[in-house]
């Protein structure tokens, strides 16, 4: 698939190895450290996944593989750090990993970023035709940092937000969600299920 990429925009191939991790744990995490998407235990992630099923996960570094490509390709395109999906077709995730403690804003770059991805990606037609063959298609924005509700105080939240949506909130994104993705948001120990 990076080579359909590539060649529909026109662009040199990367030189980059190791760009896709696979799974089949039960529970993992999602870490970005130093530009690199990592596999890590589901404490420790900053995206945080539950794989009931044991389906073979695969984990492609996407912001890495974009940061490889040509200056001029990259300039001005906004990208999320992974692409998450499952060998049986049932999940395709575009994922984007913050620890922030300026949520609203990491939220609104981050939908950005998972917009601008999912259009860069979507414009290569075999790129669209093999992600349509899947079940279910997010966009996912995961900040480590928990939130407060805005009808609770900050004391009353504390460890909360958990327990009042465990499994994200699905929020509404007219510029994502008219490709046939759903748009999510989780933070703290938010656990995206696989399904």
């Amino acid at each position: 698939m990076i080579d359909e990429f590539i060649k529909y925009y026109g662009i040199p191939n990367s030189q980059l190895h190791n760009l896709l991790q696979k799974t089949s744990d039960l529970t993992f995490g999602l870490k970005d450290e130093n530009k690199v998407v990592c596999i890590t235990s589901i404490e420790l992630g900053e995206a945080k996944y539950r794989n009931s099923n044991n389906k073979v996960v695969k984990i492609f570094d996407y912001d890495r593989f974009i940061s490889s490509l040509d200056a001029n390709f990259q300039r001005g395109r906004k990208r999320c750090d992974a692409v998450v999906f499952t060998q049986d077709k049932s999940n395709f995730i575009f994922n984007e990993l913050k620890s922030k403690q300026s949520f609203k804003q990491a939220t609104l770059k981050g939908a950005v970023q998972l917009k601008s991805t999912l259009d860069t990606v979507l414009a290569v037609p075999i790129l669209n035709r093999y992600i349509k063959l899947f079940k279910s298609k997010k966009c996912c924005f995961c900040n480590s940092i928990s939130i407060s509700p805005s009808q609770l105080n900050a004391s009353q939240a504390f460890g909360r937000l958990s327990d009042l949506l465990p499994n994200g909130a699905k929020l509404l994104h007219n510029g994502i969600n008219k490709h046939g993705f759903e748009f999510w948001v989780f933070s703290g120990n938010q656990i995206i299920i696989l399904g």
